[in-house]
């Protein structure tokens, strides 16, 4: 399937917008799991709870750049984007968790985690522990979760969760985590538009044409859609 979706560049910057990333699908049946499943496994990251953290819309420009200049760098944005075997030693898993822990809603941060976990593919005990230089596995979707706890109202979190449902070959949960997106922002033309590829996908053709004439009266720029509905004559 065609997709459409976007990442901001800037380091500093991000818009209400998903990314264009091909990322190996046949990892990521945890993508199916709900961000209030309680999974044990991510105990281990809520240690010290939400206390002394700061939600990235409301942070200064300086907070951001102190830790993105040391924790969120280009070189392991492109590790996470590649899953670089080569980042060991904790390098840029445990610079995305720090981002993380400083800021849990950080958009690109929040992706790039659960990137390079699905770029590596199946890791088994010991090479997590080598990779990471953690003594347990906890899944990128603990990190979702968490940021979804931190800051319910912000429609970033399900709907990059969103995004990675989607390009996983799992249209149905993607379908929830954008309605999520819809609900938490209703005059976002990114996230109609997102619930209507969704919709698509699902062979929901009507429900996906109004998404999209939604999407579309909210200046979504992008015809993907209303072509692909047009081929399917639910589209005028």
């Amino acid at each position: 399937m065609q997709m459409i979706y976007r990442v901001a560049a800037a380091t500093r910057r991000f818009r209400f917008t998903p990314a264009r990333v091909l990322i190996t699908t046949a990892v990521l049946g945890v993508l199916g799991a709900p961000l209030a499943h309680a999974d044990p496994r991510c105990a281990r990251i809520d240690v010290g709870g939400l206390e002394g953290v700061s939600d990235y819309r409301a942070a200064t420009d300086q907070y951001r750049h102190v830790v993105e200049k040391a924790h969120f760098t280009a070189e392991y944005q492109r590790q996470a984007l590649r899953g670089d075997p080569k980042a060991s030693n904790g390098g840029t898993w445990g610079n995305l968790a720090y981002t993380l822990r400083r800021f849990p809603n950080h958009p690109r941060a929040l992706y790039m985690m659960g990137l390079f976990e699905l770029q590596l593919e199946k890791l088994d005990a010991e090479e997590w522990r080598n990779l990471t230089l953690q003594p347990s596995y906890a899944p990128f979707t603990c990190y979702f979760a968490r940021a979804s706890r931190f800051a319910p109202d912000d429609p970033v979190v399900p709907n990059s969760l969103g995004i990675l449902q989607h390009r996983a070959g799992k249209p149905e949960d993607a379908l929830k985590s954008f309605q999520k997106a819809v609900e938490l922002a209703p005059q976002s033309p990114e996230a109609h538009y997102n619930l209507g590829l969704s919709q698509f996908a699902l062979e929901k053709y009507a429900e996906s044409a109004a998404s999209a004439r939604r999407a579309y009266e909210l200046g979504y720029p992008k015809q993907d859609l209303a072509i692909k509905l047009k081929r399917k004559g639910h589209w005028k």
